[in-house]
């Protein structure tokens, strides 16, 4: 498990949390 695979979970999570809020104000405007 190097820096890389770290780096790329980091990012993974980045574009996780970006897509909820995303979704949090499409859904709140409703």
């Amino acid at each position: 498990f190097g820096s890389f695979e770290r780096q790329h979970l980091k990012d993974a999570f980045r574009i996780i949390a970006d897509l909820q809020e995303v979704a949090k104000l499409r859904f709140g405007s409703r």
